[in-house]
C-alpha cells in the first residue's frame, strides 16, 4: 500500500490486547522475524510520537498502541494521555498532531489504520479513528464481525461500486498454515498439583520437545501454564 502512496505514510497499528501489540512490534521491529516484509520503515510505539520525526521522515513511519489509549467517550476530560497538550510549550497533544501528520513541505501524509483482532473493534472506537480521516483502514480477524460503524462505511463503498471481495479480502487458511503462522499441534494437560511440581514437569516436557524439534529441523516449540489463583498447594493448574 506505502508504495502506491505519493508521500511516506503514517501507519497507525491497533489491537485490544497490550499482549498482541507488544508481540506484533517485536516481531515487526528490527531483528524480528517478519521485519523483511516490511521493507524500510520507522517503527515506534504511539507514546515515541514526535512532531519533527514525522516532519522529517522518508520512510513509512509505524506506531503501535493499544486501543485503550485513545479510547475515551469525553475526550474534554483529558484523561488519556494522547489527548493532553503541553501547556509549557503550547504543543498540541499527540492526537491532534495525529490528525494533521505533516511533512517537511506541509503535506499532510496519508494514514493508513491496521487494528489487529478487528472482531474487537467498537462503534466508539471506530467514531474516533474517523475524526483522524484516515485513508484505509484493515481490521484483521479470523472471526470478522463488522460492528455497526464499520458496517456503514462498507456499505458506502459498496454503494459506489468497489466489489465485496475487495472490500472483504479472505486469506487462504492453507496459506496461513503453510507459512507457520498456525500452531500445528497442541498438548493440553489439567492437573491438581503443587505449583513447583507442575512447572518443573513443563521445563522437562518442554526439553523433550525442543531436542525432538531440533532433531527433525522444525521450529521451536513453545508452552505455557494458566492457573486459576496464587495459591501454591492445591493450585490448578494447565500447561500446553
Amino acid at each position: 500500500i506505502c508504495r502506491l502512496l505519493p508521500i511516506p505514510p503514517v501507519i497507525l497499528w491497533l489491537s485490544k490486547g497490550k499482549v498482541v501489540v507488544d508481540q506484533t512490534y517485536a516481531n515487526l521491529a528490527a531483528g524480528g522475524k517478519y521485519h523483511h516484509l516490511l521493507g524500510a520503515s520507522c517503527i515506534r510505539y504511539l507514546a515515541q510520537y514526535d512532531r519533527q520525526e514525522v516532519r522529517d521522515a522518508q520512510e513509512p513511519l509505524i506506531y503501535f498502541a493499544t486501543v485503550g489509549t485513545f479510547n475515551q467517550k469525553d475526550k474534554e476530560k483529558g484523561e488519556r494521555l494522547i489527548f493532553k497538550s503541553e501547556i509549557d510549550t503550547a504543543d498540541n497533544s499527540t492526537w491532534e498532531a495525529l490528525k494533521l501528520r505533516l511533512d517537511a513541505d506541509d503535506r499532510r501524509r496519508p494514514l493508513l489504520v491496521v487494528y489487529d483482532e478487528g472482531h474487537n473493534l467498537t462503534d466508539q472506537q471506530m467514531d474516533l479513528l474517523l475524526e483522524l480521516e484516515p485513508d484505509a483502514l484493515i481490521a484483521a480477524s479470523a472471526t470478522m464481525k463488522l460492528p455497526t460503524q464499520l458496517g456503514n462505511e462498507v456499505k458506502a463503498l459498496k454503494d459506489e461500486g468497489w466489489p465485496d471481495e475487495e472490500l472483504r479480502p479472505h486469506v487462504d487458511a492453507k496459506a496461513v498454515a503453510d507459512s507457520g503462522l498456525v500452531k500445528s499441534r497442541i498438548e493440553l494437560g489439567g492437573y491438581e498439583a503443587p505449583m513447583e511440581e507442575t512447572i518443573d514437569s513443563l521445563i522437562a516436557d518442554m526439553h523433550d520437545a525442543e531436542a525432538e524439534a531440533s532433531a527433525h529441523g522444525v521450529g521451536k516449540p513453545k508452552a505455557i501454564y494458566v492457573s486459576k489463583t496464587n495459591i501454591v498447594e492445591g493450585n490448578s493448574l494447565q500447561k500446553a
